[in-house]
């Protein structure tokens, strides 16, 4: 089998067109540049690349030797994916565990814990009135309301190489800190969906003059 990543809440593993065994939904792209895109937020570790660059090895996905630079090696797969020369898949949950070949972890079923007795405290009254379900609804309503957009962060250096792993804060015009994180294997970094607003990187290990907008 495939090696597996993290895609949000969801495993997805990469698998040949006729290996239909353990896969799921299979996930579609409209063009090059949208799957690139998408691998380049998903192989974010050097063990993630070696692991799907080993197993592109192993199905002989490719008649030349495979590219050893990673952002061009991206892009053949993401060639092949868009042509269906291989896929990539929303995995199947089962009992038990299925280990990848090719070092990428394990999906299993968590074991089941006996937990202790808690013992409850009578806590103090609070004087503000409870919320009722009717209320949770509306607030919920509220916040579906405001508009959404979504930001990418890019970091390069003057010889547009990107710069990973660096630590960021993502701050509102206000001057409030929204996001924290840190900057990819590729110098990347997503938000989506995100409310509207005048939003400021501030990259918290650089020289604030070292660096600019465009």
């Amino acid at each position: 089998m495939g090696p597996t990543f993290r895609d949000g809440t969801s495993q997805v593993r990469f698998c040949m067109p006729n290996d239909v065994s353990a896969r799921g939904a299979v996930r579609r792209f409209l063009n090059t540049d949208e799957a690139h895109r998408y691998l380049r937020q998903l192989c974010v570790t050097t063990d993630g690349l070696r692991a799907l660059r080993l197993w592109a090895v192993d199905q002989k996905i490719s008649a030349r030797p495979l590219p050893r630079n990673q952002d061009k090696f991206l892009a053949m797969i993401a060639g092949l994916l868009c042509t269906g020369g291989i896929v990539v898949a929303t995995e199947k949950r089962t009992q038990g565990s299925r280990k990848s070949s090719y070092g990428m972890g394990a999906v299993a079923e968590p074991p089941k814990v006996e937990r202790p007795t808690k013992q409850h405290k009578r806590t103090p009254q609070s004087s503000e009135p409870a919320m009722t379900p009717s209320m949770l609804i509306a607030d919920a309503a509220k916040e579906a309301e405001k508009p959404k957009t979504w930001i990418e962060i890019e970091l390069v250096g003057e010889d547009d190489e990107p710069i990973p792993f660096e630590r960021y804060e993502l701050r509102t015009a206000s001057g409030s800190v929204h996001a924290t994180g840190r900057l990819n294997a590729f110098g990347l970094a997503r938000h989506d969906p995100i409310d509207e607003d005048a939003y400021q990187v501030v990259f918290l290990d650089l020289d604030q003059d070292a660096w600019k907008g465009i």
